[in-house]
């Protein structure tokens, strides 16, 4: 009996003494006449011929250590091979097989070693036929070699491509490990084996590949030793993978990446590189938009404080706030800004940007109130910025919106300072314009019409719009005037008229207003020359006059007759008479011409009291000559005579003083009755006593009126 094989190859056992020798003599017999022959092919032709035997496994035995005895390893290992060959199916085959790698492994030839192991996996593995036909129980006997075998060629591919760094032998080592899988998915090796698979791909730069298998060695198994690195590890392929492509390819690929360090940060929070690889996936969220997620992997970082280090600490805070920022969580965002801020350096860089951050996420909150209506909170929100954040850039505009806020509710006095400490600090800004215009109308909400006066004088200076300045420079005259601000007021009313002269109508009412405020200062000469400037500028106005600016004349007219009426009064009739009486008859002429030229307007409340006043100087010129000095010593008939002959001289100018009265009169007739008409008729009953003063001629007057 030859020794060495095994009861499952050479299992005659059962067999008596006699037998056994008798058996034993017949395959060494077999055996020697086969090696004269062509051995394992003369068996080959021999079972073509005769059939197979059910002991054809032992005469291939038996030659085959025949040959070894004899030193001949390769016939040997060809003989058991060519059983292995053609009888694969053979429940004794896989055992036989392992024979030939084991000859091929003592004699010292590897490439047939290696061959010889490839082809006991491919005949003997779990998708051959061999598996299939057979049951559990022979499975079990061959599973131990078909994972030694599978792992032994995975490794030397793998350690061949190591040396040799050519992708075909890494894709070889990277087969085995793959077959080692699809064989046993469940082994307990599963892990490590699929691990050396992902290595493989990675090193023949399949990081795509090897990013997949890294993630199931990681992730899919129940935890073991190398998972945290295979987790680590699927990050890196996926970073290598994501160098290889176009910046295109790459902006789409990268939430892969961002993803696979989440996960990696998920399954091993105890990881020492898990804090770098967390800090990483939250800025890189932050890119992809994915604000939500960032602010969740920023506060894994958080939570860990201060176990982390600072630098990472800082760019969790980084990101928290900006994506808190970029939902509109204003209020969170401000909080997460002040953590971070807290963390820098006085000096450093990158302080200036996060200020104005943090002012940002104060003034976004206000404009959040703002938009709910909510104005006294947004008020005090765009307030904050200017006492949180001094030095922002935001704070002119904040301190903007809070004056239009406060505006809004009609909060005028906090609207004022907020305004007046705007101008104070921006005098220069952009918006100093429309802080004027704020303040103006704040200023007359709260009844200061000085000060609305003082802004609008502002605006009527600065402002780029033509008519809102021509408005400005009106509403600011009109102001100062309200507030008592007189020669202020003057001075805006004569800029207004110098660069505004039309329309004619408001200016020559300006001019007016100019006339009563001298008044008011007793300031007369002024007035007297402003109350001229009302006729001259009506008298050049031409097509522009108007109805209003006609009457203002007639009336400024009318007023200075007046003055020239009392000259007239004043003068007294005195020996020489002669000369006495030339000088109140040119009077009279100035007199008369100023009424006149006031009623040629053609305004019926004008023209009555203009010539009652005509009617008047009339008759006291009839007077003044009757109560004339009389010559020194003229008495008796001299006298009389002198009497009669200045009554003769007098009674024509009472006649016309009566004719301009009845031309009031008249004007009844017309629908006019005004005070004047009624000193006329007063006047005429004095006058004419006989004719007028009886109660039925009013009656007729103001039968003729109605």
């Amino acid at each position: 009996e030859d020794k060495g094989i095994g009861p499952e190859v050479d299992d005659i056992k059962d067999l008596s003494r006699g037998n056994k020798e008798l058996l034993n003599d017949t395959l060494r017999i077999t055996s020697i006449t086969l090696s004269y022959l062509d051995g394992p092919t003369t068996l080959v032709k021999l079972e073509k011929s005769k059939g197979q035997r059910e002991y054809i496994h032992l005469l291939y035995l038996r030659l085959g250590r025949l040959y070894l005895k004899q030193e001949r390893i390769r016939d040997a290992a060809e003989t058991l091979n060519t059983f292995s060959k053609y009888h694969a199916e053979h429940e004794l085959a896989p055992f036989l097989h392992l024979q030939v790698i084991e000859t091929y492994k003592k004699g010292g030839f590897p490439s047939q070693t290696l061959r010889a192991k490839r082809d006991f996996v491919i005949r003997y593995g779990t998708d051959s036929r061999y598996w299939k036909k057979h049951d559990e129980q022979a499975h079990e006997r061959i599973v131990g070699y078909l994972k030694t075998n599978l792992t032994e060629l995975a490794q030397y591919y793998h350690a061949l491509a190591q040396k040799s760094q050519k992708r075909a032998d890494y894709r070889e080592a990277a087969n085995w490990y793959q077959r080692y899988l699809n064989s046993f998915p469940q082994d307990p090796k599963a892990p490590s084996i699929r691990f050396l698979l992902a290595e493989s791909l990675y090193d023949s730069k399949q990081y795509l590949a090897a990013a997949d298998q890294y993630e199931q060695t990681a992730y899919d198994y129940p935890k073991h030793k190398q998972s945290a690195e295979a987790g680590y590890a699927s990050l890196l392929a996926y970073q290598a993978h994501e160098k290889s492509l176009s910046a295109r390819a790459r902006k789409k690929f990268h939430p892969r990446v961002t993803n696979s360090a989440i996960r990696f940060a998920s399954e091993f929070p105890g990881d020492k590189r898990m804090p770098k690889v967390l800090a990483r996936a939250a800025e890189d969220l932050f890119k992809e938009k994915k604000y939500g997620q960032a602010i969740s992997a920023a506060d894994l970082l958080i939570k860990r404080q201060p176990t982390i280090d600072r630098k990472l600490m800082r760019i969790a805070w980084t990101v928290k706030a900006h994506s808190q920022f970029e939902l509109k969580t204003y209020l969170d965002a401000e909080s997460s800004y002040r953590q971070l801020l807290a963390l820098l350096p006085a000096r450093d860089k990158a302080r200036a940007e996060l200020t104005d951050r943090l002012a940002a996420s104060i003034y976004k909150q206000g404009e959040q109130a703002r938009a709910a209506n909510d104005h006294e909170t947004a008020a005090a929100h765009f307030l904050r910025v200017g006492r949180e954040v001094p030095g922002s850039k935001l704070r002119p505009t904040a301190e903007y919106d809070a004056a239009a806020s406060l505006i809004s509710v009609e909060k005028w006095s906090q609207a004022i300072t907020v305004l007046q400490n705007f101008r104070k600090a921006y005098p220069n800004h952009k918006l100093a314009a429309d802080v004027t215009s704020k303040l103006a109308v704040a200023y007359l909400k709260v009844n200061q019409p000085k000060s609305a006066a003082s802004e609008f004088s502002r605006i009527a200076a600065k402002s780029k719009n033509p008519a809102i300045r021509r408005e400005a420079l009106e509403q600011s005259a009109d102001l100062y005037r309200k507030s008592g601000s007189k020669n202020k007021a003057i001075a805006a009313y004569k800029q207004y008229i110098k660069k505004y002269p039309r329309p004619l109508e408001k200016t020559v009412e300006m001019r007016k207003t100019i006339m009563d405020l001298y008044r008011e200062l007793r300031m007369n000469d002024k007035a007297l020359y402003w109350q001229k400037q009302i006729i001259r500028a009506d008298a050049k106005g031409r097509a522009a006059r108007t109805k209003r600016t006609r009457f203002l004349a007639a009336e400024a007219t009318l007023e200075l007759a007046g003055p020239v009426n009392k000259s007239f009064r004043k003068i007294r009739l005195t020996i020489p008479l002669k000369k006495s009486l030339r000088k109140k008859r040119r009077a009279m002429k100035k007199a008369l011409k100023a009424y006149e030229k006031a009623a040629a307007y053609g305004f019926s409340d004008i023209a009555t009291n203009a010539t009652w006043h005509i009617a008047n100087i009339y008759l006291r010129f009839s007077q003044d000559l009757m109560k004339s000095q009389r010559p020194r010593g003229m008495k008796g008939d001299t006298l009389e005579e002198y009497d009669l002959l200045l009554e003769e001289q007098a009674f024509p100018f009472e006649e016309k003083s009566i004719d301009f009265h009845l031309i009031n009169i008249k004007r009844t007739t017309e629908g006019v009755y005004d005070a004047w008409v009624r000193k006329s008729y007063d006047s005429l009953k004095k006058l004419v006593p006989a004719r007028y003063d009886r109660p039925e001629r009013l009656e007729d007057y103001v039968n003729a009126i109605r």
